[in-house]
């Protein structure tokens, strides 16, 4: 829309034009639909104004739409048309959830094959403009209230047996905000693993994909001789770093560990890695810290999310730190 605002706009993925019959004032338009994206989250008619732009995929005499759209990969529509309800990691289930949809798909397979690499493309081209998009983002300020959660005893239990001064964080976020703190602790020992890559670091590119291969319907995609069903798995992503061996050394060492949940959905996209922590002998407790908005907090959320990475459900009863010993993530102001 800020294209729009001056001109068409065009890249590999999206196609967007002005309907010149519409008559109306584009650079007016172009910023009450900036306005609208801001405000989605707020405002069901902003939501559904953003839906019909969407959906509209002509732009002549006969309609009178002011914006028409072509996505070049069906994928990013989808996304597109679910952004105001979706969250990040819904995005990658609905991916695999088309994945599962073409395997089924009776026909040609050089045909449904040519649709899978379609959809892998979307994801790809979806993958490099939010890199792109990280890239441009202003350093972000440390939380203070969050640091002394890093220099707090990490003890919430008798049974926690491993030293305060050390400790791994296994960080999901794609930007370098976590070395605001480490620079802050240097009386602590963090192992940092960025497990999912880091913006603009080509040692370490970005994991991007589903990654729960203890769904039942994975193996329908392993069996079927092309790898395009199993190119944005993140498995594939993983073996391009040592990363992962390297949570493994950590949580199968002789020392006990607890974990903090800090701003994870706990995700099934992610649920390989999260089982072999959670169930790991060494790990003895899970402390989440949850969104607190003032009048409602997702406590029970995480804990629901947490269970589905859990076959041993006793196990995580006892795991999970409960409500009344558990505090809100501090928020950025």
């Amino acid at each position: 829309f800020k294209n729009l605002i001056k001109s068409n706009y065009e890249d590999e993925g999206i196609l967007a034009q002005q309907n010149i019959y519409s008559g109306v004032n584009y650079s007016t338009l172009s910023s009450d639909m900036i306005e609208c994206i801001e405000e989605l989250k707020d405002s069901n008619p902003h939501k559904e104004q953003l839906k019909n732009y969407l959906n509209t995929e002509v732009a002549n005499a006969s309609n009178k739409a002011h914006f028409s759209f072509s996505f070049k990969y069906p994928f990013l529509k989808d996304i597109c048309l679910f952004y105001a309800e979706k969250n990040w990691v819904d995005i990658e289930n609905l991916f695999y959830k088309k994945l599962l949809g073409l395997s089924t798909l009776n026909g040609h397979d050089e045909a449904r094959n040519n649709v899978v690499d379609l959809l892998n493309k979307g994801m790809d081209y979806l993958k490099n403009k939010l890199e792109e998009y990280l890239d441009t983002l202003p350093p972000t300020s440390m939380n203070f209230d969050i640091l002394e959660i890093f220099k707090a005893d990490f003890n919430p239990t008798p049974t926690i047996m491993r030293k305060p001064d050390s400790g791994l964080i296994l960080n999901f976020n794609y930007t370098k905000t976590i070395n605001n703190y480490l620079q802050n602790l240097s009386s602590y020992y963090f192992k940092n693993i960025f497990i999912h890559g880091e913006v603009k670091n080509k040692y370490n590119p970005l994991v991007f994909g589903f990654g729960d291969e203890m769904d039942d319907h994975y193996k329908v995609l392993e069996k079927i001789n092309y790898n395009g069903f199993l190119v944005n798995m993140k498995s594939f992503g993983y073996f391009k770093t040592k990363n992962y061996q390297e949570i493994a050394s950590f949580i199968n060492s002789d020392e006990h560990f607890e974990v903090f949940v800090m701003g994870h959905s706990c995700g099934l996209s992610d649920r390989v890695m999260l089982n072999m922590i959670f169930e790991n002998p060494n790990c003895k407790s899970i402390k989440i810290f949850y969104y607190d908005d003032g009048k409602n907090n997702n406590y029970k959320t995480l804990t629901q999310e947490i269970s589905r990475h859990f076959n041993k459900k006793n196990e995580m009863r006892l795991k999970i730190v409960p409500f009344e010993d558990s505090i809100p993530l501090p928020q950025s102001s």
